[in-house]
């Protein structure tokens, strides 16, 4: 049972619809988890976000609306 409908890019506003457009480009498809956290674009922006960190520009990830921030794990 889904709690979270998924947001469709028929029914996006116009900042998920470019959440939803960036991964697409991205990463050849929207997954589930992230079109479902597009329900509120903070959330989604945060999670990619961390979850791709770019300071200054990744290659292959473009540049978020609203900005993120960038977290970098340091493993010895």
């Amino acid at each position: 049972m889904i709690r979270i409908q998924p947001i469709s890019k028929d029914t996006a506003t116009e900042k998920q619809q470019a959440i939803l457009t960036t991964v697409q480009k991205a990463m050849g498809g929207v997954p589930n988890l992230i079109s479902t956290m597009a329900q509120s674009p903070a959330v989604a922006t945060a999670y990619l976000g961390f979850s791709h960190p770019r300071c200054g520009g990744s290659p292959g990830w473009p540049d978020l609306p609203g900005g993120t921030v960038c977290l970098w794990l340091y493993r010895p």
